[in-house]
Protein backbone atom coordinates (compact mmCIF):
# COMPACT_ATOMS: atom_id res chain seq x y z
CA UNK A 1 0.00 0.00 0.00
CA UNK A 2 2.76 2.46 0.88
CA UNK A 3 4.56 1.85 -2.42
CA UNK A 4 1.30 2.37 -4.32
CA UNK A 5 0.64 5.57 -2.38
CA UNK A 6 4.16 6.81 -3.12
CA UNK A 7 3.61 6.09 -6.81
CA UNK A 8 0.30 7.97 -6.78
CA UNK A 9 2.04 10.81 -4.95
CA UNK A 10 4.61 11.06 -7.73
CA UNK A 11 1.78 11.36 -10.26
CA UNK A 12 -0.62 13.60 -8.33
CA UNK A 13 1.17 15.71 -5.71
CA UNK A 14 4.70 16.16 -6.99
CA UNK A 15 6.68 13.61 -4.98
CA UNK A 16 10.06 13.55 -6.73
CA UNK A 17 11.35 10.44 -8.51
CA UNK A 18 14.28 10.01 -6.09
CA UNK A 19 11.91 9.90 -3.10
CA UNK A 20 9.61 7.44 -4.90
CA UNK A 21 12.54 5.12 -5.58
CA UNK A 22 13.88 5.54 -2.03
CA UNK A 23 10.51 4.63 -0.49
CA UNK A 24 10.11 1.61 -2.77
CA UNK A 25 13.59 0.28 -2.04
CA UNK A 26 13.22 0.78 1.71
CA UNK A 27 9.89 -1.03 1.92
CA UNK A 28 10.97 -3.89 -0.34
CA UNK A 29 14.22 -4.38 1.57
CA UNK A 30 12.43 -4.27 4.93
CA UNK A 31 9.33 -6.35 4.22
CA UNK A 32 10.13 -8.43 1.12
CA UNK A 33 6.53 -8.10 -0.11
CA UNK A 34 4.77 -10.51 -2.43
CA UNK A 35 3.58 -9.93 -5.96
CA UNK A 36 -0.07 -8.97 -6.41
CA UNK A 37 -1.59 -11.66 -8.64
CA UNK A 38 -2.66 -10.05 -11.93
CA UNK A 39 -6.12 -11.59 -11.67
CA UNK A 40 -6.63 -9.92 -8.24
CA UNK A 41 -5.78 -6.33 -9.23
CA UNK A 42 -9.30 -5.46 -10.43
CA UNK A 43 -10.90 -6.88 -7.28
CA UNK A 44 -8.50 -5.01 -5.01
CA UNK A 45 -9.17 -1.76 -6.87
CA UNK A 46 -12.90 -2.28 -6.33
CA UNK A 47 -12.36 -2.67 -2.57
CA UNK A 48 -10.61 0.72 -2.38
CA UNK A 49 -13.98 2.38 -3.02
CA UNK A 50 -15.00 1.26 0.49
CA UNK A 51 -12.24 3.22 2.28
CA UNK A 52 -13.43 5.56 5.06
CA UNK A 53 -11.65 8.58 3.52
CA UNK A 54 -13.80 8.42 0.39
CA UNK A 55 -16.53 10.91 -0.31
CA UNK A 56 -19.51 9.17 -1.88
CA UNK A 57 -18.21 7.21 -4.87
CA UNK A 58 -15.10 9.40 -5.13
CA UNK A 59 -11.87 7.78 -3.97
CA UNK A 60 -9.94 10.13 -1.68
CA UNK A 61 -6.52 9.60 -0.19
CA UNK A 62 -3.66 11.11 1.72
CA UNK A 63 -0.60 11.42 -0.52
CA UNK A 64 2.92 12.66 -0.02
CA UNK A 65 4.03 16.04 -1.25
CA UNK A 66 7.50 15.04 -0.09
CA UNK A 67 8.81 12.63 2.54
CA UNK A 68 7.46 13.95 5.84
CA UNK A 69 4.75 16.16 4.28
CA UNK A 70 1.31 14.81 3.45
CA UNK A 71 -1.61 16.30 1.54
CA UNK A 72 -5.12 15.12 2.39
CA UNK A 73 -8.34 14.55 0.50
CA UNK A 74 -6.68 14.02 -2.89
CA UNK A 75 -9.00 12.52 -5.50
CA UNK A 76 -7.71 9.28 -7.02
CA UNK A 77 -9.33 7.36 -9.86
CA UNK A 78 -9.83 3.61 -9.93
CA UNK A 79 -7.60 3.51 -13.01
CA UNK A 80 -4.80 5.25 -11.07
CA UNK A 81 -5.17 2.66 -8.29
CA UNK A 82 -4.73 -0.12 -10.86
CA UNK A 83 -1.75 1.68 -12.40
CA UNK A 84 -0.13 1.96 -8.96
CA UNK A 85 -0.46 -1.79 -8.38
CA UNK A 86 1.10 -2.49 -11.77
CA UNK A 87 4.00 -0.20 -10.77
CA UNK A 88 4.30 -2.04 -7.44
CA UNK A 89 4.47 -5.40 -9.23
CA UNK A 90 7.18 -4.05 -11.53
CA UNK A 91 9.37 -3.48 -8.46
CA UNK A 92 8.76 -6.90 -6.93
CA UNK A 93 9.35 -9.19 -9.94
Amino acid sequence: GMICEAYLSSKKTGLDRESLERIGKYIIDLYQPALIPQEEIEAIASLVVQDKKNLGNTIRGALLERIGSCLYDIEISREEIIESMIYYNSLIH
